[in-house]
């Protein structure tokens, strides 16, 4: 492997790296902007009651439509929580239900959908795992950068 290969590879792990950094950011931001919905919703269910009660009329069925919409926006909330617990735990999430899925799960607990990885997550996270490897003719532990093992002297190329 060239230096340039090398390179080329820790490119890509890092760009896969930065992308899942960049992807958490924006949950996190989606999650304090919909608190800021919620906040303004139930702002808006005060000011419903208030203003049924100065006019004397009912007010029911407003207050279950601005309740059912913060319900919607909760759980909304949930499932980006669900993906930030995901990626903080390094759980899978199903594409299905977003329910978290231990890490080497091929198939949701939950519902059954099959889980599957993109081609850049498993190119970046075997890149990752493989940082030692095993030689194939001692099966001992060898760096994955060698030409030669350490142990039997075998070439690994």
């Amino acid at each position: 492997m060239s230096i340039f290969d090398k390179i080329k590879k820790q490119t890509e792990v890092f760009t896969y790296k930065a992308a899942g950094v960049a992807e958490t950011a924006r949950i996190r931001l989606d999650i304090v902007r919909l608190n800021g919905h919620i906040e303004e919703m139930k702002k808006q269910l005060g000011s419903v009651v208030y203003s049924h009660y100065i006019k004397g009329t009912d007010y029911e069925e407003d207050l279950i439509k601005i309740c059912k919409k913060i319900e919607q926006i909760e759980k909304e909330k949930a499932e980006l929580s669900a993906k930030l617990q995901a990626k903080d735990d390094g759980s899978k999430l199903c594409p299905k239900c977003n329910n978290p899925n231990p890490t080497d799960a091929k198939y949701c607990e939950k519902c059954g959908a099959e889980i599957i990885e993109k081609e850049s997550e498993i190119e970046a996270k075997s890149e990752i795992e493989t940082k030692d490897m095993k030689c194939p003719s001692c099966n001992k532990k060898v760096d994955k950068d060698s030409a030669f093992c350490s142990h039997c002297g075998s070439s690994l190329k």
